[in-house]
């Protein structure tokens, strides 16, 4: 097997593992981030195990205080990533938090980034049945 098809395989692994951790519809925004950056020319971006975590836990805290609020971007994450992004909002379901998000030159900006190569989703609905989205983006 040659180096470029074990590093490919590698890569597909990895991706399947983190899928694990992440919810269907935190893979779907993944799945729309993703479509997003084709239609403007980026590249898809990775899901990151690290950010899925951190965002599936700030999604919680934001729940909890009834509040949105930004995380300090590099808290809880290894190494020195060169770039960090974050996007955060609540709606009544994660489309509309998703439009949203996408309708706002500042977190559009962050999920279109060329520079951007990771992802971390994290979606927490809440009894009351508002939803909570985090994305935190990464240039490793």
């Amino acid at each position: 097997m040659t180096r470029k098809l074990v590093a490919l395989v590698a890569g597909a692994l990895l991706v399947l593992t983190l899928t694990g951790c992440m919810s269907t519809e935190e893979q779907s925004v993944v799945g729309q981030i993703n479509a997003l950056r084709a239609s403007v020319g980026q590249p898809a971006l990775m899901p990151d195990g690290e950010l899925v975590a951190k965002a599936q836990a700030h999604s919680q805290d934001m729940a909890a205080q009834n509040q949105l609020f930004h995380t300090t971007l590099r808290d809880g994450v290894t190494g020195n990533p060169h770039r960090m992004g974050e996007n955060v909002a609540y709606a009544g379901s994660v489309d509309q938090a998703f439009q949203a998000l996408l309708n706002s030159p500042p977190h559009y900006a962050n999920m279109t980034d060329p520079t951007f190569n990771r992802v971390g989703v994290g979606i927490y609905v809440a009894p009351d049945g508002r939803v909570w989205v985090t994305m935190d983006f990464a240039q490793r």
